[in-house]
């Protein structure tokens, strides 16, 4: 059984990576897909940890340029402060970033206007599968992202609501 400690890790990594694929949704806008690029502020009382310690304050920066992908978070939670930053490219490929010292695989798809971030790999001694799905609310103020997180034979479902600064 995965630890509360290791879990929370690990999903303050996904939290990181869920940051980057709102870049892609950028590249995506000429084909009518949703525009996830700007600030974004996490509205804490309109998510679901899951039983996990929400942070005090997180804000992720989605910038976009050709195909290429950077967001920026900077979150401050029980274990201090956390910058990251990632990149990412909007061609289908497989990306890999690092969260938190692990080497984790990103790719990204569509489901209509909703993105679908996929993140494998290895955190510490765990294998473990994030699944991120990013929806814009109409007006464009709101960005929802679901995610299951699956490892340690556990799957953990969290909502995440951000308000565009």
């Amino acid at each position: 059984m995965i630890s509360r400690r290791m879990l929370t890790e690990i999903l303050l990594a996904a939290v990181m990576g869920a940051g980057l694929a709102a870049v892609t949704a950028v590249a995506s806008a000429a084909s009518g897909t949703p525009d996830f690029s700007g600030t974004w502020m996490l509205n804490a009382q309109r998510s679901d940890f899951a039983g996990e310690t929400p942070p005090m304050s997180k804000m992720q920066k989605v910038e976009q340029a050709g195909i290429d992908l950077t967001v920026t978070i900077d979150e401050i939670g029980e274990r201090g402060t956390v910058h990251g930053v990632a990149r990412y490219t909007t061609d289908g490929r497989d990306v890999v970033n690092d969260m938190l010292g692990n080497k984790l695989t990103s790719s990204i798809g569509w489901e209509g206007a909703v993105m679908i971030m996929r993140t494998w790999g290895k955190f510490g001694s765990a294998d473990i599968m994030l699944i991120d799905r990013w929806s814009l609310s109409p007006d464009g103020k709101t960005l929802t992202i679901t995610r299951e997180f699956q490892g340690h034979g556990q799957v953990v479902d969290q909502t995440l609501v951000f308000d565009r600064k």
